[in-house]
């Protein structure tokens, strides 16, 4: 029953996220847009990049973020030579991901060995994230330059949602004759790196059981390590 209902709160979120997932797919954080960026010069300096087919027109912003000239201070790649080895623009936001718990490292406790867990697991991610994103130009033998975009993002926040876990003798020191799924409440802390189209977290975090058996259940409320895979939903 317990697994039932796991499995029908997992196909829950995934339609309902399903709307917003076709959204990401064209305006995700991975693509380099137009918009407000900032750049590492001579301290921190906001910029709004106007994006054309061949070219990226950058212009700078005061502390309010209004445009402080009409035309744009760089444009790549007739800037210069110099600049095109190389610039970096950066965007903080706020980030909100839908994230699988892949893999659990559960520490020994109560006479039971380490254990590596991989039951499944769906989290709300919540967190604070910077991405950068490089801009470079190279030329062809015709002269043309050809943009390069790479990017990278960090994410720092916590976490909340729904798993299973096999409870039973191994798990209750014994005071169970049976086994079951049972159904644990997932919360803690995660960090989240990207690099392009892939992402990765690793996360910190506390189980609770939610039925009657959770004063029984030895790792109730303890530490576990974690491998995270996600989508992002902003």
């Amino acid at each position: 029953m317990m697994r039932k209902l796991l499995y029908l709160v997992v196909i829950f979120g995934i339609l309902f996220f399903t709307p917003a997932c076709s959204i990401i797919q064209s305006g995700n954080k991975e693509s380099f847009a137009e918009g407000r960026y900032f750049i590492k010069e001579k301290g921190k300096q906001n910029v709004f990049i106007n994006m054309q087919e061949d070219t990226v027109e950058v212009y700078y912003m005061n502390k309010k973020k209004e445009v402080v000239s009409p035309k744009p201070e760089k444009i790549y790649p007739q800037y210069s030579k110099k600049q095109l080895a190389g610039t970096k623009l950066y965007i903080s936001s706020f980030d909100v991901d839908f994230l699988t718990l892949v893999l659990k490292l559960r520490p020994a406790t109560s006479g039971m060995e380490a254990q590596m867990n991989t039951n499944l697991n769906g989290v709300l991610y919540f967190g604070r994230r910077v991405d950068a994103y490089s801009l470079k130009y190279q030329s062809n033998p015709l002269k043309d330059y050809n943009r390069q975009i790479k990017h990278y993002g960090f994410s720092m926040g916590g976490f909340v949602g729904l798993g299973g876990s096999t409870i039973g003798p191994n798990t209750t020191n014994n005071q169970l004759s049976y086994e079951y799924d049972g159904v644990i409440l997932n919360k803690g802390i995660a960090a989240i790196i990207a690099i392009d189209n892939f992402t990765l977290g690793f996360s910190l975090g506390f189980d609770t059981l939610l039925d009657k058996n959770k004063n029984l259940w030895i790792y109730q409320n303890k530490p576990n390590i974690g491998l995270a895979v996600g989508m992002n939903l902003n």
